[in-house]
């Protein structure tokens, strides 16, 4: 069995406020095994980015990562290594693709500049690590080739333009192009997809599958969509106000989802035309106060009892891979 590449233990994250601090990340452990692709799928507000955004030592300076957070990337914590080494790591072992591809890109810069930037880092990085001095060659013809491999047409010509003289799907195949060039071991990918129209969104899904299982990278993939999760996943994790409330497989989670969160979420997934049916959808929304010591989703729970609001559900084991935050299950079992 492939050893986890990264383990996060008891992640709690703090973000400054004016009137104080509010916890949007609460105990979170979750790990990720060489080759595997986890999912945190969940609404808006859940923390799944700023899990990712944690991992990657990315947070804002208005955050405060608890004393009890451990993050183990290939056995070594993270967590409070100087910047100068996470700077040799982030990138070149932990790569991130964002939401908007254009925040990520120089503008200034043309494509085939910033891929051969990518380059030289790994190249610095490779250097280092086995004490060779010798420069690379043929770092345009390694640039038209990644392209190539992320299906990017007419390289050549791509690779002299700026960013802003290519289409979203464009872009985000650049950063694709990015990662492969960089060679990490981890990627962490924030909702890429999002923003693209329908057909491209399901050529960056497809081309992102294939790059998973030609490279061997782990990923963690971040989306609201328990649809598109499904479609790309070894594992899926939901998070709701900053807890997980359900992990286990993908085939798990989308066939037998225990959690009342899990299944309302599958249940609004658009499956029905008009006259067959409304679509359903988790009544009222996420409301933080007055919830430190009762289930976070029993306020919008419709199978929710007294004992819901009397104390926070322990995240427990149904299978070898599938565990359930729910007071609601353990009482039935």
């Amino acid at each position: 069995m492939p050893e986890a590449i990264l383990e996060v233990q008891h992640m709690s994250v703090d973000y400054k406020v004016q009137f104080g601090k509010i916890r949007v990340l609460k105990d979170v452990s979750l790990s990720l095994k060489q080759g595997e692709v986890l999912s945190l799928v969940g609404e808006s507000g859940s923390g799944k980015t700023t899990f990712a955004l944690a991992v990657a030592k990315l947070l804002a300076p208005n955050s405060v990562v608890s004393k009890d957070t451990h993050v183990f990337f290939r056995g070594r914590d993270i967590i409070n290594v100087k910047r100068s080494e996470m700077d040799k790591i982030r990138g070149t072992e932990i790569f991130m693709i964002f939401q908007n591809p254009f925040m990520s890109l120089n503008p200034l810069m043309r494509i085939k500049d910033q891929l051969g930037e990518a380059m030289a880092v790994r190249n610095k990085r490779h250097r280092r690590d086995s004490g060779e001095n010798k420069e690379p060659k043929g770092v345009e013809e390694e640039i038209s080739s990644v392209l190539k491999s992320v299906r990017i047409g007419d390289s050549k010509e791509i690779m002299e333009r700026y960013p802003h003289q290519l289409s979203g799907g464009q872009n985000q195949r650049i950063m694709l192009a990015m990662a492969l060039a960089e060679r990490p071991s981890l990627l962490i990918a924030d909702e890429p997809s999002t923003a693209l129209d329908v057909t491209t969104q399901a050529q960056v899904l497809a081309l992102i599958k294939e790059v998973i299982k030609n490279t061997g990278m782990s990923m963690i993939f971040i989306t609201h969509d328990l649809a598109i999760a499904g479609s790309i996943s070894d594992r899926i994790a939901v998070l709701y106000g900053g807890m997980v409330q359900e992990i286990g497989t993908a085939k798990d989670i989308l066939s037998d989802p225990k959690h009342p969160y899990t299944v309302g979420l599958i249940e609004s997934i658009p499956s029905k035309s008009k006259k067959e049916g409304h679509l359903e959808a988790i009544k009222g929304s996420y409301n933080p106060v007055g919830l430190e010591n009762m289930c976070l989703f029993a306020p919008r729970c419709p199978l929710a009892q007294g004992i819901c609001r009397e104390q926070v559900p322990e995240l427990v084991r149904l299978q070898s891979d599938h565990y359930v935050r729910c007071v609601n299950y353990v009482v039935k079992n």
